[in-house]
């Protein structure tokens, strides 16, 4: 085995070795998808300033031995760069040719770099005795990094899960303020994350709603406006996925449950980023199999298995995470779940075991706890597999609440309608150890958020075309302030609204114009439109210069 490229690579300024060549490391303000020579880990902006300020280096550019030696003295800053994979700076290693042997070359060295810091951090090693490096000292590097090798890549880059609840009420969880309905498990995934108390979905029904949530984009701008496809149209095929953006990095890409982004094959999941789906094409079924209704042959209302249809048994929301908790366990990479369930959408039918724990055995209660037993299930399988410190899990709802016993408390509105209990939904983000816990976030969010911010953590930078989404994780831990969003905005068809900050404009055909200020009116019962009508004309403008971008819509309502 030849050993070159191991010492080139782990040469140290004032360390000396016959074959040792010099490498260039160079900064670079994101990273790519480029699959050539080089491979890219992350650190903290402040490691990286932190290590020009050391170096006192103004340029851009260094050596490896420089990076070393900071590495060999700096314990502290060892502690950083082993906290790899984070904010918006890179190291590139660069080769100075191509070569066959550069894939390994560079995991190899990523084995080592790790762990040369481990060994610092332990104090076996903290500084380098002799001014040569032998080929014994690199096989010892090479042999403890495998130890850790594991470790370090699932550190690297967070698995991501998105769990979506369907048509959950925005009042009915604990967190959100119900005694009536008890949620223990979600309780404990908010409060040990942080809480976003404006976030919003792009569409107040279902099918839109998932279209921004899974492009990170308006679904009006290609023209996904209205709600169930017809049996010929789906979710346009030339937009990016974020199944598509994961597998770009490598990651297995699961979805399990809902998926209501159109029935043509075209459509299916896995020819749009997924690498596995168990669920079914469409809105909503009922709980149980029934051959006679949701799962007669061909119906797509069926469960599917990759585009088989198959049987289950039991409840579905209970399968649905048997088979999440089953994908994940068939990959070793890191992975992308998108966990749709169909609770608590109608119909409204539940176990026996949960009606008769229910507020008046109300089944819609019964499905929203029921659907907090199965997250709650997901989590301490998380926990058994050690994936839970390194699982960054998203949980929301795709619109507001519906149906005679759902509340959006404190919120105007339900599903389907402008109002807030409309489109502002749960929203919970949580990643042990890397997200406060505890903390509430009230600047004004977007479900199309999750997309770009999930992305850029896994490692990923740039898109086909650009989101409408944004990374939150600046406002998260507080590198930022104020608000992602100064502006949303909404159209279905002949409805429309937009937010600019507190203001809250509605403009649906036919009926007047609807002003509402949120700070001083949540729940939008005073218009204000006849005494502001220079705001009124205001925010008419800024629809109409966002409304000009748009797509016509591909189909309607009937």
């Amino acid at each position: 085995m030849r050993y070159d490229w191991i010492l080139h690579l782990l040469c140290i300024r004032g360390i000396s070795y016959s074959r040792s060549r010099s490498k260039i490391v160079s900064l670079v303000n994101s990273t790519t998808n480029n699959r050539s020579c080089g491979s890219y880990f992350r650190v903290p902006v402040h490691a990286i300033r932190t290590l020009l300020r050391r170096l006192e280096i103004k340029s851009s550019v260094f050596t490896t031995r420089d990076l070393f030696l900071v590495c060999c003295r700096e314990r502290s800053f060892s502690i950083l760069l082993a906290y790899c994979l984070r904010r918006s700076f890179s190291i590139r290693l660069k080769s100075n040719s191509k070569c066959s042997e550069c894939d390994k070359s560079q995991a190899f060295f990523m084995f080592g770099f790790h762990c040369y810091i481990i060994i610092s951090e332990l104090n076996h090693k903290t500084e380098l005795e002799s001014r040569t490096v032998t080929v014994f000292d690199i096989l010892k590097l090479m042999f403890v990094a495998l130890l850790f090798v594991s470790t370090s890549q699932a550190a690297d880059r967070p698995n991501v899960i998105v769990i979506l609840a369907d048509d959950l009420g925005y009042h009915d969880l604990g967190f959100q303020g119900s005694k009536r309905i008890k949620t223990p498990h979600l309780d404990q995934l908010a409060l040990g994350g942080t809480i976003f108390t404006d976030a919003h979905t792009t569409a107040s029904v279902c099918s839109p709603s998932r279209a921004g949530f899974m492009t990170g984009r308006y679904q009006q701008r290609f023209g996904h406006e209205a709600n169930v496809p017809p049996p010929k149209h789906g979710m346009d095929i030339n937009e990016y996925t974020m199944g598509q953006a994961f597998q770009s990095l490598g990651y297995s890409t699961f979805i399990v449950g809902k998926w209501h982004l159109g029935d043509p094959d075209r459509c299916y999941p896995t020819r749009r980023g997924f690498d596995e789906f168990w669920g079914l094409r469409e809105g909503s079924r009922r709980y149980w199999y029934d051959v006679k209704k949701s799962d007669r042959p061909g119906d797509p209302h069926g469960i599917e298995h990759n585009g088989k249809q198959v049987k289950f048994d039991g409840f579905l929301t209970d399968r649905f995470t048997d088979q999440a908790m089953r994908m994940i366990d068939s990959t070793d990479k890191p992975f992308f779940l998108f966990l749709s369930y169909t609770a608590p959408h109608g119909p409204l039918e539940a176990e026996e075991a949960d009606l008769a724990r229910a507020d008046n055995r109300d089944p819609y209660a019964a499905l929203v706890q029921n659907m907090d037993d199965n997250v709650g299930r997901l989590i301490q399988y998380l926990d058994q597999k050690k994936l839970r410190d390194n699982t960054l899990i998203w949980f929301l709802s795709d619109n507001g609440g519906t149906g005679p016993t759902a509340s959006n408390v404190p919120l105007n509105g339900k599903k389907g309608i402008k109002f807030e209990g409309g489109q502002r939904v749960p929203f919970v983000m949580n990643w042990p150890g890397h997200i406060p816990a505890g903390k509430t976030f009230t600047g004004l969010t977007s479900a199309m958020d999750i997309f770009p911010t999930s992305f850029q953590l896994a490692g990923g930078n740039t898109t086909p075309k650009p989101l409408d989404g944004v990374d939150l994780w600046p406002y998260v831990t507080g590198e930022k302030t104020g608000s992602p969003h100064q502006r949303l905005f909404w159209k279905k068809l002949e409805g429309s609204a937009l937010r600019d900050g507190d203001w809250k404009l509605i403009k649906t055909e036919g009926l007047p114009v609807m002003l509402y200020n949120l700070k001083d009116d949540l729940q939008e019962y005073n218009n204000l439109a006849e005494s502001q009508p220079e705001k009124v004309e205001q925010l008419l403008k800024l629809y109409e210069s966002w409304d000009a971008e748009l797509a016509p819509a591909q189909w309607g309502e009937g």
